[in-house]
């Protein structure tokens, strides 16, 4: 049996992807198997992994079936030990693939394990959270957030107070590396498919803890990330999907009336907050453009909420999903 499968499910992510799959093949350590799902990229990320790396099983798709589902066909083929969740825009560092397998063998009861992501200057980020609550998704994106409530619900979830030096039990690594042991994986099921994108790694670390697994940060095993670079292709459509994915989720982990009267109360508030930041974003691209700068971060902001408010505000408020 192959001790790693390693899974990059890849949407126009050529310009990183190279580096990516380099680094997850480099060096010897525990065997290793590679899969990339590609989801109907436009910029040759499937050939290029076909061109440069002949030994990558490379899943390609006729449309973009989100990331929950591109990463489950990959699963039903792997055979590793330990399956090893990737996002594009990262590196892997040098050893921390088998530091992953080491800390695993050596502690049975761990169902999944983050490594620490850095930036790109070597900056740590957080890169572990506790588990949502209502508290800390309305302080993160409703007018209550910017008016300082909630600030130490939010705090709490990300997990500011910790510095992440030494291993660390968590409830959900980043899902941009999400190393899992494969028991755990199938006594908790797959990636749950109805979260086209976003809360579906979140979803997953939660069943796992309710069977009984343990997942842990291990600093000492490192992974580069750039950060949301295919997300940035498609802001207007990512603002719907992480806010309708985290009302999914409470949904199923929460119910009852409880998670009813949280989405009708968020879903106002978060409609509200978009249209606070077109405004913020249309002021400070105004002010750019007068002092003869500009403001290319505001007018991404500005275009991607005003396609929101356009096609998916009035939807959005009525709970209709695509």
């Amino acid at each position: 049996m192959t001790d790693v499968s390693v899974v990059v499910v890849s949407w126009n992510s050529r310009p990183y992807l190279e580096a990516c799959l380099a680094s997850v093949l480099a060096g010897g350590g525990p065997s290793r198997e590679v899969f990339l799902v590609d989801n109907a990229s436009s910029d040759g990320s499937a050939d290029l992994a076909r061109e440069r790396f002949p030994g990558v099983a490379v899943i390609e798709n006729a449309e973009n079936r989100g990331f929950a589902a591109a990463n489950n066909q990959a699963f039903r083929a792997a055979r590793g030990r330990y399956v090893f969740l990737l996002n594009p825009d990262t590196r892997v560092e040098e050893g921390a693939i088998g530091r992953l397998v080491r800390f695993m063998d050596e502690h049975p009861a761990a169902g999944a394990c983050g490594p620490l992501l850095v930036g790109e200057g070597g900056r740590v980020e957080h890169a572990a959270r506790r588990f949502p609550t209502f508290a800390a998704a309305l302080g993160a994106r409703t007018p209550l957030g910017r008016l300082g409530l909630f600030r130490r619900a939010c705090d709490e979830v990300r997990m500011r107070a910790v510095d992440f030096g030494a291993v660390t039990e968590v409830d959900q690594p980043s899902g941009a590396a999400l190393f899992i042991r494969r028991e755990a994986l199938d006594e908790a099921g797959p990636l749950d498919e109805r979260f086209f994108m976003f809360f579906e790694e979140v979803d997953l670390c939660r069943r796992l803890r309710d069977a009984g697994w343990i997942i842990f940060l291990l600093p000492e095993a490192r992974v580069t990330h750039y950060g949301g670079r295919s997300r940035r292709q498609a802001r207007a459509r990512i603002i719907r999907v992480r806010a309708e994915s985290m009302i999914r989720y409470f949904r199923k982990h929460e119910g009852g009336a409880r998670a009813a009267l949280f989405e009708l109360a968020f879903r106002p508030l978060f409609a509200l907050d978009v249209c606070i930041e077109a405004a913020g974003a249309a002021w400070k691209a105004a002010a750019g453009r007068l002092r003869g700068r500009g403001n290319a971060r505001a007018m991404d902001v500005l275009r991607a909420d005003c396609s929101f408010i356009r096609r998916d505000l009035l939807p959005f408020l009525l709970g209709l999903w695509e």
